[in-house]
């Protein structure tokens, strides 16, 4: 099998050693330097597993430094043309399984050729306000 990769490959180099975890590989560098990273090459992973639905192939991923889950949420936000996409954009290659994009809710209307789901989630007011009241947002806005 010839799978997909994701996330960024670390550089070869002289002395690894590669252990199996559970569902991920765990790279070690022999002497290591205080800025080295440890590496996790993800094979059967939640993450893998629900990039191989959408993808519809064999996926593994290359993760930096993390494993487990994380609690907390971070949200990037900024005006328009601050580098939100690129820092995003960097994030989720570099920790494929710990960053994401997220789409946004709003009440107007879709224009042109806008899909729920994919670009806004569209919804009414009403339920918004009940969502925002129940807590279900990180952050929102009235505009």
């Amino acid at each position: 099998v010839n799978p997909t990769v994701l996330g960024t490959k670390p550089l070869s180099c002289e002395g690894h050693s590669a252990v199996l975890l559970k569902d991920r590989i765990v790279i070690l560098k022999k002497n290591p330097k205080p800025d080295d990273h440890t590496w996790f090459l993800e094979v059967d992973t939640q993450y893998v597993r629900k990039q191989q639905k959408i993808l519809g192939t064999e996926v593994v991923a290359w993760s930096k430094g993390v494993i487990g889950n994380v609690a907390e949420h971070v949200v990037i936000s900024g005006p328009s043309g601050v580098g939100k996409g690129t820092l995003i954009s960097m994030l989720m290659k570099e920790f494929p399984s710990m960053f994401g994009f997220s789409v946004s809710h709003t009440t107007r209307a879709p224009r042109g050729t806008e899909k729920d789901g994919v670009h806004y989630h569209f919804t009414e007011r009403s339920i918004m306000e009940k969502e925002i009241k129940d807590g279900k947002f990180l952050e929102f806005a009235s505009v």
